[in-house]
């Protein structure tokens, strides 16, 4: 109905729905919501919706070992499914994001992690600390701030020959 109301946003390229990876399931309570809601619009309210709207998978939490199914649920009913904040191993690393313990906050979508999944995907996000800290060697919200991280980032890549 928001699509409808208000047409201006009919012109964006998707919308982001965040998901987790263990609501993707399609015996989900989630799934099965969104389903029966699909279902219940008109056949052109469904097709400006599936348009519109992009499921993306968070990164904080572990991918079950059947995502893949999950993804490909979500697709058939004709949703796309976007990688948030994807990280290479090392800016995991570097960043101090690596996941210690099953009970520590972690960040699950490594580059790794994504390899095989990729064909599920349209679109890969990349993470901000990554983008801003890896690429530009420092992250807006730092301001002068992040010298000691750019030095330390910049000696990283020095001795491991980066």
């Amino acid at each position: 109905r928001l699509l409808k109301v208000h047409p201006v946003l009919q012109r964006l390229d998707f919308i982001s729905v965040n998901l987790r990876p263990l609501d993707l399931s399609p015996e989900s309570l989630v799934f099965q919501e969104v389903v029966n809601r699909l279902w219940a619009l008109t056949d052109s309210d469904r097709l400006l919706l599936l348009n519109t709207v992009c499921i993306e998978v968070t990164e904080d939490q572990e991918h079950p070992h059947d995502i893949g199914i999950s993804l490909n649920a979500w697709q058939e009913l004709g949703f796309r499914c976007a990688y948030d904040d994807a990280m290479s191993e090392l800016a995991l690393d570097v960043l101090g994001k690596r996941q210690q313990t099953s009970e520590a906050a972690a960040h699950f979508h490594s580059t790794v992690a994504l390899a095989p999944l990729l064909a599920h995907f349209w679109l890969v996000k990349v993470d901000m600390d990554w983008a801003g800290h890896m690429l530009f060697l420092c992250h807006p919200c730092l301001g002068k701030q992040g010298t000691p991280r750019r030095a330390e980032v910049l000696r990283r890549v020095r001795d491991e020959g980066l």
